[in-house]
């Protein structure tokens, strides 16, 4: 799971319980770093009036800025190079270790300064919303790369955020334990292996998102020109792509535990290995829809042989099972497949919107269902 769990009690996270060692009764030591760097801890506004005076910076100017340095829900921090300059301004929200400013004193060597606070931000688990334009990324093994000479291999604790940028090369394999967000961007080298809580992708033109991508969330795509997503992806959430200027070539192999939202005429075509969990959401001007789920959660392509456990009233599956031929038809307001019973000769009209998923006769859940389907893809 790529979920942050910071795994610290209050008590090490504060590791004084009295504030002392400066003879201020608003400044604490927090922690001495390596190369002479301390950091220390500001109670209250006055003292985060005066660090920023020293640091020449405007950041004790705002009201909301000087209530969170008095607030036990914050950690406001200045770390200070061997000389007590204040060389950075942090303030880290305590309850998930988030760390909402990161800022530096003109004073500072900025890179000095990085190399410092790298090793607490992976001990203590914070995480950061990196933004591209700051031009650098500080990785979970705590070290500071720049986004223009990235490694093959880069894991980030936070969000990744690319705007407007052109020519970005992103690394190898790219593990962010929050969301990547590409906007407005032009993308000429994507990930072998992307795996993320969510993506985003907006306006953007690149080849695919990567060669293999997994998110534990969403992955929605708009505006984006590109001619396929991935070889292989996994999204353990909803998959959505809107208003594409050209069709886009689903995976070979893609697994989506929850909506697949789309335009129909945005699909240029299903991989073969291609299982949606939840629903099926396709909008088009069609008069029937190209594609739709078998009673397992399987794509369906217009003219697809398929099989079919009817649905009684009151929800339970019946026991007979039926192939017929999908046809998408559109009706009532939606699209439904409709099968054409062999038996009977008369055509079968069922919702591809259906969130019973059946398995050799008995209900499985959509995530264990999942699960075993992922298990059967190589590499992840």
């Amino acid at each position: 799971m790529l979920k942050a769990d910071l795994g610290l009690k209050m008590s090490d996270i504060i590791p004084f319980t009295t504030r002392k060692d400066s003879g201020d009764p608003d400044i604490s030591l927090f922690q001495e770093l390596a190369g002479g760097f301390k950091l220390v801890r500001l109670f209250g506004g006055k003292a985060l009036e005066r660090a920023c005076a020293s640091m020449k910076m405007g950041y004790a100017d705002n009201e909301d800025n000087r209530r969170k340095a008095d607030d036990d829900g914050y950690l406001t921090l200045v770390l200070q190079d061997a000389g007590e300059v204040g060389a950075m301004l942090l303030s880290v929200r305590m309850a998930d270790g988030w760390i909402e400013q990161l800022l530096f004193s003109d004073l500072s060597d900025r890179l000095e300064a990085l190399r410092a606070i790298a090793p607490v931000v992976v001990e203590r688990n914070w995480r950061k919303h990196y933004s591209w334009s700051h031009g650098y990324l500080i990785t979970a093994h705590g070290k500071v790369v720049s986004v223009n000479a990235l490694p093959d291999v880069v894991s980030v604790n936070g969000n990744l955020e690319v705007f407007n940028y052109s020519q970005v090369r992103l690394p190898g394999t790219l593990t962010v334990v929050g969301d990547v967000i590409l906007h407005t961007c032009d993308v000429t080298t994507p990930p072998r292996f992307l795996n993320a809580l969510n993506v985003v992708v907006i306006g953007c033109t690149m080849p695919r998102v990567a060669n293999r991508v997994k998110t534990e969330g969403n992955l929605s795509i708009t505006m984006s020109r590109m001619a396929e997503i991935a070889d292989a992806a996994v999204v353990k959430g909803d998959l959505e792509f809107s208003d594409m200027p050209n069709p886009i070539s689903m995976p070979p192999v893609l697994r989506v535990g929850g909506t697949l939202k789309a335009e129909d005429d945005s699909i240029h075509t299903f991989g073969a290995d291609s299982v949606v969990m939840g629903d099926l959401k396709l909008v088009s001007k069609r008069t029937a829809s190209r594609f739709g789920l078998d009673f397992s959660g399987r794509i369906v392509r217009f003219g697809d042989r398929i099989g079919i456990v009817e649905v009684s009233d009151n929800g339970n599956p019946e026991a007979r099972e039926m192939e017929g031929m999908f046809t998408g038809i559109f009706k009532n307001g939606k699209y439904t497949c409709q099968l054409l019973d062999p038996e009977t000769g008369t055509n079968r009209s069922v919702s591809p919107l259906r969130y019973d998923i059946l398995w050799k006769g008995r209900t499985v859940e959509p995530e264990n269902l999942l699960a075993n389907s992922v298990r059967s893809i190589p590499n992840f």
